[in-house]
C-alpha cells in the first residue's frame, strides 16, 4: 500500500513508533511509523497526510488543514 493518507491523528506512540489516526474517509487506522522524527511536529488533534512506503508504514507526516465542507444554502 503505497501514497499518502489524510485524516487526523488520534494517539501517538513515539517510543513503540506508532500512531492512530481516523482518516478523512472515517476509517480508524493505526500504523507504524519508520522513525521518531516524523512525528516531532505533530500532536493529536492535528490533521495531517501521511505518506506510506509500500509495507504500510508512515514516512512523512505533514500537518495541512482541512477543506472547509460546503455550505448549504435554501433557495426561499
Amino acid at each position: 500500500m503505497r501514497g499518502s493518507i489524510n485524516g487526523t491523528i488520534a494517539k501517538i506512540d513515539a517510543p513503540a513508533l506508532y500512531l492512530r489516526m481516523q482518516s478523512d474517509t472515517g476509517q480508524l487506522i493505526r500504523l507504524a511509523v519508520a522513525n521518531v522524527d516524523a512525528m516531532r511536529a505533530v500532536r493529536a488533534g492535528d490533521h495531517v497526510r501521511i505518506d506510506i512506503d509500500e509495507n504500510g508504514v508512515a514516512l512523512n507526516i505533514n500537518k495541512t488543514t482541512v477543506a472547509p465542507r460546503p455550505t448549504s444554502y435554501s433557495r426561499g
